[in-house]
C-alpha cells in the first residue's frame, strides 16, 4: 500500500493514477465471484505469505514504477519518473530499510479452469 499513498498523494483525485487496484484482489469471496461469473470452476485460491529481501528499496521502486503503465501516465502529468522513484523508495524504506529492504509480503494465487 506504501505505492498507493505515495502515487495517489501526488495526484489527489486523479482516477488513472489510482494505484490500489492490484492490491484490492486479495478477497476469496470476491475472486470466487468473478472467477463464477466469468464461467471458470475448478477453482483454487491460496494466500501465501512471502518475506521480501536481498533487494534494496530503490530497486523495487523502480519496478512498481518503470515497469508498470503508469510510468507513461506520470510522465503525461509532467512529473519525473526518477522523483516518484525517490518518493516511493524513501517510503518503502520508512517500512523496510533501505538496503536491504526487508518485509513480509502477501500474495493471492489463483488456479481455475473453465467449464466444459
Amino acid at each position: 500500500m506504501v505505492y498507493a499513498e505515495v502515487i495517489e498523494g501526488l495526484f489527489p483525485g486523479d482516477t488513472e493514477m489510482r494505484f490500489r487496484v492490484p492490491y484490492e484482489m486479495h478477497d476469496p469471496a470476491l475472486l470466487r465471484q468473478l472467477l463464477d461469473e466469468a464461467g471458470f470452476r475448478e477453482q483454487r485460491i491460496e494466500t501465501k505469505q512471502i518475506q521480501v529481501d536481498r533487494v534494496s528499496a530503490y530497486d523495487l521502486a523502480v519496478g512498481q514504477i518503470r515497469g508498470t503503465p503508469r510510468s507513461l501516465l506520470i510522465e503525461q502529468r509532467g512529473v519525473s519518473i526518477e522523483s516518484v522513484v525517490e518518493k516511493v523508495a524513501a517510503a518503502l524504506a520508512e517500512v523496510g530499510g533501505a538496503e536491504p529492504y526487508k518485509a513480509p509480503a502477501s500474495t493471492v494465487v489463483v488456479e481455475a479452469r473453465p467449464a466444459a
